[in-house]
């Protein structure tokens, strides 16, 4: 699931998992988008993914990584980079505990 190309570019979505992702990722692959998902919990992840993939026919992979890691901005980025993504759009959320 390497450097696949569309011509609705790749779209890289954290906190894909669930909520606000999740939907942004449902809307993309509607556009015929190609998706990476990043999100701590892999099942999720996975479900997801597969479920886009067969309702839409897209390519959607997954990085698991936990945002509040200081490391994991750069470990997606050389992810994307080993497998040759290039991410044409991005969009980041976040939840906040206080």
């Amino acid at each position: 699931m390497t450097g696949s190309t569309n011509t609705h570019g790749r779209a890289l979505i954290t906190g894909a998992s669930a909520g606000l992702g999740a939907e942004f990722a449902q809307q993309l692959a509607a556009r015929g988008s190609s998706l990476v998902l990043v999100a701590r919990r892999e099942e999720r992840l996975r479900e997801l993914a597969d479920r886009l993939n067969e309702e839409f026919g897209v390519q959607a992979d997954i990085i698991v990584a936990d945002l509040a890691d200081p490391a994991a901005p750069q470990g997606i980025a050389d992810t994307c980079a080993q497998n040759g993504w290039h991410i044409d759009l991005r969009t980041l959320q976040r939840q906040v505990l206080r």
